[in-house]
């Protein structure tokens, strides 16, 4: 799932009071095999008390400077901080960390901030050929049948014929588009 999405960064949530557990090790493993850079945001330290956070930072941060992962953590105390680390970004290297609070909004004006300024990485080439790799098929009542997926490539628009497949026996369906949605909004 993660190749084919080929995702630019990981952001890992870490809960304050729980620490590094079970999934977030293999997510973090998976990212880490991947070479794709990682983020962390150790949430609710609004109801965590401050020895359980304290624990929760130094298994993280023994977890992140292990020779398996080889990171740098940084913690990202004030927007300065926030901006610097942010355009600095590129070496996979660093991991920035965020501490959080849903409820009260400490710290989440960083998350912001950085998400906003970080760089985009890959390129889409609308000049290949048409290329969507399809991740799910609904069959919706009075339209027919969806699918949902990500492009990868080229330009499409509702009318135009394309091909889907490989089915089981290696052959392609040729089909039209009828319509277009991007977050259940449609575009042309």
């Amino acid at each position: 799932g993660m190749l084919s999405s080929s995702p630019n960064y990981c952001l890992l949530m870490v809960a304050a009071n729980n620490g590094l557990v079970g999934m977030s090790k293999e997510h973090l493993g998976i990212a880490l095999a991947l070479n794709v850079p990682v983020m962390v945001i150790i949430t609710k330290i609004d109801i965590c008390p401050e020895p359980v956070l304290k624990e929760t930072i130094n298994q993280l941060t023994r977890i992140l400077k292990s020779p398996a992962a080889r990171k740098m953590p940084i913690f990202i105390e004030d927007m300065e901080q926030t901006i610097n680390t942010a355009t600095q970004f590129v070496s996979t290297r660093i991991c920035p960390i965020f501490k959080v609070s849903n409820v009260t909004g400490a710290g989440l004006d960083y998350v912001r901030t950085f998400l906003n300024l970080l760089p985009h990485y890959g390129h889409y080439n609308t000049e290949a050929p048409f290329e969507f790799l399809v991740n799910d098929i609904f069959s919706v009542p009075f339209v027919g049948t969806v699918v949902s997926g990500i492009a990868k490539s080229g330009v499409v628009h509702a009318g135009d014929s394309v091909q889907i497949g490989p089915d089981s026996l290696g052959r392609f369906i040729t089909t039209t588009i009828k319509s277009i949605e991007r977050k259940r909004i449609p575009v042309n």
